[in-house]
């Protein structure tokens, strides 16, 4: 098992078990943690000077980001799903 101080460095690629786990489910769990926090920052510094345009502009642009970065996993899911319940 890696270090901590080698998240980044040595991240497992989608798709590889380490110690007998997904090590891709995780990662994008915490991208999306890392998107949310960062949006949910910004548009409350945007709020607070007044800019609720742009604020929801970032928040829309958060969820579209994020719904993107599924669409790869959303994909993989329903081919498994296909290919346990023989649907294709």
């Amino acid at each position: 098992m890696a270090p901590w101080w080698c998240w980044r460095s040595c991240r497992a690629v989608p798709g590889d078990v380490e110690g007998g786990r997904n090590m891709a489910g995780l990662d994008l769990i915490l991208r999306i943690a890392g998107i949310g926090i960062l949006v949910s920052v910004l548009c409350a510094v945007l709020k607070q000077q007044g800019k609720d345009e742009y604020s929801l502009m970032v928040g829309t642009a958060g969820l579209i980001i994020v719904l993107l970065m599924l669409v790869e996993h959303l994909s993989t899911l329903l081919s498994t799903v296909r290919t346990v319940f023989k649907l294709w």
